[in-house]
């Protein structure tokens, strides 16, 4: 590309923002007492490197009473600048330090007489006997305090540009000077609690190195409202500031920002956020640096952000390379719900700035529509989002998931359609704070537009790894959710996952966001990022793998009343699996009412765990059951939190920095266990709780666990969910199914009928299942209702040749026959091949899957064209098709035309690059930048996007092999050049073969 920022410094460069009074506009309470406050206050509010900072007094909460802090939430201490440098448990009432360490700094630490007390603390914490860590009490206040005068600032520069007060700029400014003066001198990795006492890498300057970043911001855009003071003379803050203004706003932009922009491109870690967040950042400065002298250069900034350099971090790529080597062809970028939510509003401030100048990402990459609308496909029965990974609370409604107001508006005015109204009218009427940001003419265009049936469609996001199966009915509400895939950030160990939503509450929902994100936190990573608190298989009481754990969508399909989707993820356990696989069958029952039959089949190991939880203490059950004497899952001789099964850290706790390496079961943390044996026609209802202000239901709302079979050992437990999280929940009932065997090996099919209920549709409840057939190759069930009704299902592998029971004939995969009590059809359904039959006829008959191999694909169209004509019934209503072996992924058609198919909403581009350091004779290479959600075995594109040149292997994000043949030719590699000319990384390629699915329903 060429430079950007020859063509447009000057012209990128935000404005500064004006000030426009507001008539008739006034201070605030607020505002008024901050402008009182004598102007030198405000210099002395700025506190000095040397003192500690701390986001954390101790990761084990209050040195008086615990735990029982964090039910108060994420950094609950209570800090008041009338009481320096302490801070109150807002749980125990008790003030740490009680010495006085004011007086102590003021005097430069000199006077040891003021070190006395109880809880003394000198700046760099109070360690209590027998407790690893110190707890930091001062650093804690200041790092908190310090984030209170950023917001003291920019409420100043508000009041500034609203009423034209200068009392309140002066201060603000005041502020930024002082901090100007002593920015080159903060340092976190030397000064603060975490990277001296959890990670001695941790950088960063007044915060760490991300939240850095956010301040920066804040500073930023005090600091434009504030700009329109310097065209005044200004005695007074000059006697205060000890210089003339010129000198003021210099000090500022060249020892403030200029520094921080310095920091960016030199990539020295003193800053940078998720990716957008610090791009955001250097552009706003190259924009207030326009016309100053000094290095780095506003042009050198912008065009820092939008060329290829030297490698470097992922979140520091060039922004044209970034939106396709960092985020996924559905729109999802790398990391989880929650932090992608930061990805979007910081790519809607660079397209902003782009776009107000000439450059429109959303025209000249079209695809980056997608990031601002596959939120969309998170929401489920209207108004759930799953709390997957780290993100959100136990109640899966996190608004936070879908991106900011301004997001939203910037994705609805430059994409109008009914899905960017839809997320615009949805956001405004979930949070009415939001809605008044939002212009009312915009609002009603937006409502005008919006999706009708937002919220209630079946997604499904093939690239990012999550499905949505839903009923579309926005007054009965349901749905069911997967998780399938690997993104490389923030993800927790979840693979196969299922939740199901209904009767207007979750019914067996994520943890979401853990207790803290802290390294040393021994529940963090142990126990909330594992597999246990997830609803799926724990293999050899081992977590699955967190890098190789990218699951396989096997079949989707939404086209019918009742509903199907499979998936498996033999990477999640390595060298440990030979099967590892989900498929679910879902539909209602009545309205509201959900069945669904969940067959989970693993093969290896010598245990399996199937596990899923509730949401509330409650479970009831027919099952007789033994209580332990006491101890944990682990072992009645296991206490709680006690690391049993991993060498590293067995008899540690609370004395590891680290936890991120642990890979066991997490059964140290589930209590209270009772045990018992399936006897056939077990049931277990998990009523949903009533005590949580984050869920809601309808009456009587809950779920019954019908695990269909004899023999397994079950187990019930309880678990914790995040105490920060306020959710009211002490503890969640685990359900656990154990089979073992002597040696690896063991083959587990697991059987299991989730039916929803409420007060409302209780009397049509299952009363008995007969499991007509139980085996590896097919599952047959036959489920007899209080009502009369008598339902029929099927599950296989792969379609199977006829079986009967009962007078019902079924072959194919996946199928299911619904009579009503009088033996009438409801609904009957069928997938890939095969039939129901009934009495020698028919019911429903679905066609064989059909095959096709991929002639040539235009990844700038997303569209593929085959070897062969494909029905357009076989993509009709969005049932998925897969890419067999080696690729092994799912995608969605938006339509066929003969031979030629094209792609729903999807790109097949998983990276824009450039190599470097290649070896012909090993065929290897280093991409650049790096292929941060690639997938094995993927295919290499040309430039033009639509010459393959062959495929590659990954052996990580920082180095491919290509396989032989490859257009070597191709690459452009110029006599002395080391890097190649721009490429593409793709899903699909020349003989791939893809196959496609049929499905019946009536």
């Amino acid at each position: 590309m060429k430079p950007l920022g020859s063509i447009v410094v000057g012209v990128v460069m935000l404005f500064c923002v004006r000030v426009g009074l507001a008539a008739g506009a006034e201070l605030t309470t607020t505002q008024k007492e901050l402008a009182s406050r004598p102007l030198a206050d405000f210099r002395t509010m700025i506190t000095p490197p040397e003192i500690p900072r701390a986001f954390d007094v101790h990761r084990s909460g209050c040195p008086v009473c615990g735990e029982a802090i964090k039910k108060h939430g994420f950094y609950a201490w209570i800090i008041d600048e009338k009481k320096p440098f302490q801070v109150k448990c807002p749980e125990c009432g008790s003030v740490f330090p009680d010495n006085d360490y004011a007086a102590y700094f003021r005097g430069g630490g000199k006077d040891k007489s003021l070190l006395k007390g109880k809880y003394v603390d000198n700046g760099w914490g109070w360690k209590k006997p027998g407790v690893d860590g110190k707890f930091w009490f001062v650093a804690y206040y200041n790092h908190w305090m310090f984030g209170r005068r950023i917001m003291q600032m920019i409420d100043m520069s508000q009041g500034y540009a609203a009423t034209g007060d200068r009392a309140l700029a002066r201060r603000a400014l005041l502020m930024l000077d002082t901090i100007a003066n002593r920015y080159r001198d903060y340092d976190y990795h030397t000064q603060s609690r975490y990277a001296l006492e959890v990670d001695s890498k941790y950088n960063g300057r007044i915060w760490n190195t991300e939240w850095e970043t956010l301040r920066m911001q804040d500073m930023i855009n005090c600091y434009n409202r504030l700009l329109p003071f310097f065209a005044q003379p200004d005695p007074e803050l000059e006697a205060a500031a000890g210089k003339t203004l010129a000198e003021i706003r210099h000090n500022i932009n060249e020892n403030l920002f200029r520094v921080s922009a310095h920091d960016l491109v030199t990539e020295n870690n003193k800053i940078g956020g998720n990716y957008g967040a610090h791009q955001a950042v250097l552009l706003d400065i190259a924009a207030l640096l326009r016309n100053e002298p000094g290095q780095p250069s506003s042009l050198q900034m912008v065009d820092y952000l939008t060329q290829l350099g030297p490698y470097n971090h992922p979140t520091r790529v060039a922004i044209d390379y970034a939106i396709f080597a960092n985020i996924f062809g559905d729109g999802a970028p790398m990391e989880s719900p929650g932090y992608n939510s930061g990805w979007l509003n910081s790519f809607t401030k660079i397209f902003r700035a782009m776009n107000n100048y000439g450059i429109d990402y959303s025209r000249r990459y079209p695809t980056t529509r997608r990031f601002f609308t596959y939120p969309a496909k998170l929401v489920v029965a209207g108004k759930f989002i799953s709390s997957s990974g780290d993100s959100g609370k136990i109640g899966a409604q996190s608004l936070m998931t879908l991106g900011d107001v301004d997001t939203l508006r910037y994705s609805f005015a430059t994409n109008p359609n009914p899905t960017t109204a839809a997320l615009l009218c949805f956001l405004a009427e979930q949070d009415p704070k939001q809605r008044q940001r939002i212009p009312a003419a915009e609002l009603a265009a937006a409502e005008k537009l919006a999706d009708p049936q937002f919220g209630y469609r079946n997604n499904l996001l093939a690239a990012y790894g999550k499905a949505s199966l839903q009923n579309g009915d926005p007054k009965h509400p349901a749905a069911l959710w997967l998780v399938f895939g690997n993104y490389p950030n923030h993800r927790h160990r979840d693979v196969l996952h299922f939740e199901l939503f209904a009767a207007n509450a979750p019914l067996m929902p994520d943890f979401g966001y853990p207790d803290s994100a802290s390294d040393d936190d021994p529940t963090y990573q142990p126990f909330y990022c594992n597999t246990v608190t997830h609803n799926t298989v724990l293999v050899d009481e081992h977590a699955q793998s967190d890098k190789a754990g990218i699951g396989r969508l096997l079949a989707y399909d939404p086209t019918q009343k009742i509903k199907y989707v499979a998936a498996d993820a033999l990477r999640a356990y390595p060298g440990r699996v030979a099967k590892y696989g989900r498929s679910l069958l879902w539909y209602e029952a009545a309205p509201g009412k959900t069945i669904t039959l969940d067959v989970f089949r693993v093969v290896g190991g010598k245990r399996h765990d199937y596990i899923m939880h509730g949401t509330g203490r409650e479970v009831v059950t027919n099952v007789k059951l033994t209580p332990q004497d006491g101890g944990t899952l682990a072992g009645k001789e296991v206490p709680y939190g006690y690391f049993y099964d991993d060498a590293k850290y067995r008899g540690k706790t609370g004395t590891v920095k680290n936890y991120w390496g642990y890979v066991g079961s997490a059964y140290q943390f589930l209590t209270d266990i009772r045990r018992g044996v399936l006897a056939g026609d077990a049931t277990l209802t998990f009523p949903v709780t009533t005590q949580s202000p984050l869920i809601h239901g309808d009456p009587g709302a809950s779920l019954t666990v019908h695990p269909v079979g004899t023999g397994d050992e079950l187990i019930l437990a309880q678990g914790q969910p995040p105490k920060t999280q306020k959710s009211g929940i002490d503890q969640v009932a685990f359900m656990i199914r154990r089979r073992d065997a002597d040696k690896p090996g063991l083959t587990s099919n697991f059987v299991t009928v989730f039916e929803s209920g409420s007060a409302a549709n209780a009397a049509s409840a299952i009363t008995k299942i007969v499991t007509l057939r139980d085996s590896m190759a097919l599952t047959a069930l036959k489920l007899e209702f209080d009502n009369g009704e008598i339902h029929y299902l099927f599950n296989a592998e792969a379609p199977v040749r006829p079986f009967t029971a009962d007078g019902i004939e079924f072959s194919g995969q996946c199928g299911a026959l619904l009579l009503a009590a009088d033996g009438a059809v409801k609904h009957a359904y069928v997938y890939n091949g095969g039939a129901i039959v009934r009495d020698g006829k028919d019911i429903v008959r679905a066609l064989a899957a059909l095959t096709a191999k991929v002639v040539t694909a235009d990844l700038k169209q997303e569209t593929v064209v085959l070897d062969r004509d494909i029905p357009s019934a076989y993509v009709a209503g969005g049932r998925a098709f897969t890419a067999g072996p080696p690729i092994d992924l799912g995608f969605q058609a938006r339509s066929i035309e003969g031979k030629t198919l094209t792609l729903q909403d999807q790109s097949l581009i998983r990276g824009r690059f450039q190599l470097e350091q290649f070896n012909p004779g090993t065929m290897t290479a280093v991409p650049n930048p790096a292929l941060c959600v690639y997938r094995p075995n993927g295919w290499i594109y040309a430039a033009d996007g639509t010459t393959a040149l062959g495929r590659m292997t990954g052996q990580g994000k920082r180095q491919i092999t290509l396989v032989r043949p490859f257009r070597i030719d191709a690459l452009h590699f110029n006599v002395g050049a080391k890097k190649s000319a721009d490429l593409w990384l793709a899903d699909l390629g020349p003989g791939d073969t893809l196959t496609f699915f049929d499905s019946a329903g009536k």
